[in-house]
């Protein structure tokens, strides 16, 4: 006869640094949100009696959307509840929201075998931010590397800099890692690290020719197959080389949290050196902050003002101000900077170190976080 016996979920419990806590489940059968795990695995916990904030299902159907009355085209919406089917690149799926107005918010999704991917970047990172908003933090798009005692936050779009900076710093001494893709500021002046792996390109290792000897033959050949396909694709497929950072710097620290020293918007420049200067306007860094962020969480954007447009008293409405709110009380706290990087900047160069030894000093930092010479 047949075995009609559900399988047992695979069940993954994280702790976001004691700020946030997740749960990750699989009900299909086979490793599906494997990918999902990964990028959370260093939040692992084995404390599974708490409540979670947030929980993320796969399943081998969905059929929520059917039962919702209304629909904005794309976006069905019901009471504390959004749902959707979407389609990006390699991957489809149908993605049912939860509790947006009363956690933990559920996510429960089923898909083709490259959803869990765009599932975790198009619809968990930014729930995170979401819940976050409502414990007085927010998921910055940023690096940032740590002195033993503060850190520091470079925000930046995709492609800046963010990352060769980090790694730079991290090869000129620095000897803490708290994330290169985001990371977690609190409104009482802290950050708390994000440390996914790094995503390599060929751009990172250009503009930092250490890195060349630290990966294997097989690992360059893979950076340069990647960069071939992103070119020959005009950009459509665009895969970095995951890679810890522990396999670059094997003694680097990744502190839980430490406080903020100092927070730098990087931007793209056509001037041949690097700068850095105090920012002018902590008002207008905070606009441009918040309209970055908005730019990588683009992918669920649609869904919330969908929701919002349903419930214009909502809870969800008042995201945009709490995440506001915040920076406003981080850019009061700490000394704020510009960092220009002109484009296929090598890092190594002297005016870098001489720049970025400003911007510790700017910083106030003690004598022995100073960049070595």
């Amino acid at each position: 006869m047949p075995n009609n016996t559900a399988p047992k979920p695979i069940q993954w419990d994280y702790s976001i640094n004691g700020l946030l806590r997740l749960r990750v489940l699989d009900r299909t059968g086979t490793p599906g949100t494997g990918f999902i795990h990964k990028q959370l695995s260093s939040f692992l916990t084995e404390e599974t009696g708490q409540q979670p904030d947030l929980i993320v299902s796969q399943e081998k159907n969905l059929s929520t959307c059917s039962q919702l009355g209304v629909s904005d085209n794309k976006y069905h919406v019901g009471e504390d509840q959004v749902c959707w089917s979407s389609s990006y690149k390699l991957g489809s799926w149908q993605v049912a929201i939860d509790g947006l107005e009363s956690p933990p918010v559920r996510v429960t999704f089923s898909g083709n075998r490259f959803a869990p991917k765009y599932i975790f970047f198009h619809v968990v990172e930014p729930l995170i931010d979401y819940l976050l908003a409502l414990k007085g933090s927010i998921l910055l798009h940023s690096s940032g590397v740590g002195d033993g005692y503060r850190g520091y936050v470079f925000a930046s779009r995709s492609g800046a800099g963010k990352t060769s900076l980090a790694l730079h710093l991290l090869n000129s001494g620095l000897p803490q890692f708290l994330g290169d893709e985001f990371l977690i500021l609190t409104e009482k002046g802290c950050v708390a690290s994000f440390p996914l792996s790094i995503n390599l390109f060929r751009h990172n290792v250009l503009s930092n020719p250490f890195l060349h000897p630290l990966m294997s033959a097989a690992e360059r050949r893979r950076i340069t197959f990647n960069w071939l396909l992103y070119r020959f694709s005009a950009g459509w497929a665009k895969p970095g080389r995951s890679v810890p950072i522990t396999n670059l710097f094997p003694d680097v620290d990744i502190p839980q949290m430490l406080p903020l020293g100092a927070l730098a918007m990087l931007v793209s420049t056509d001037e041949r050196d690097i700068s850095v200067l105090q920012h002018d306007s902590p008002i207008a860094l905070v606009d441009e902050l918040l309209k970055m962020n908005k730019f990588e969480f683009r992918f669920l954007q649609g869904a919330l003002d969908a929701y919002k447009t349903a419930h214009p008293q909502s809870e969800v409405c008042l995201h945009d101000d709490r995440c506001r709110r915040i920076l406003a009380s981080i850019v009061e706290q700490v000394p704020c900077y510009q960092i220009s990087v002109p484009r296929r900047f090598i890092f190594d160069g002297s005016s870098a170190h001489s720049e970025l030894s400003k911007l510790l000093t700017l910083a106030q930092l003690t004598s022995a976080t100073e960049l070595p010479e």
